[in-house]
């Protein structure tokens, strides 16, 4: 075998080694927010670190809600819009 073919042995040999997952480990799925819901109660942040807030937000436009808003729930929201994603796409009341 010359050094050409050496080269595609080893370099198949540690993709595939690379690739190898460890089944015995379960994956947990991690928790997407639906309707501006996520549920947080069974992730634990000192084991599992910290979670991106993927999933559907509700959007209110123009509109700026401080946590200390307690009549936000009388506002009208705009639509749920999915984290991460192309918001150039879409119109909201007429607006880019």
């Amino acid at each position: 075998m010359n050094k050409f073919n050496n080269f595609w042995v080893v370099a198949i040999l540690l993709f595939t080694v690379l690739n190898c997952k460890n089944t015995n480990t379960p994956v947990k799925e991690r928790p997407l927010a639906v309707k501006g819901v996520i549920d947080l109660r069974k992730w634990d942040f000192q084991s599992e670190g910290p979670l991106l807030l993927e999933g559907e937000w509700e959007f209110f436009w123009e509109k700026l809600i401080s946590p200390s808003d307690t009549n936000f729930k009388l506002l009208i929201s705009d639509g749920y819009y999915s984290v991460p994603s192309i918001w150039n796409r879409d119109t909201i009341n007429n607006h880019y």
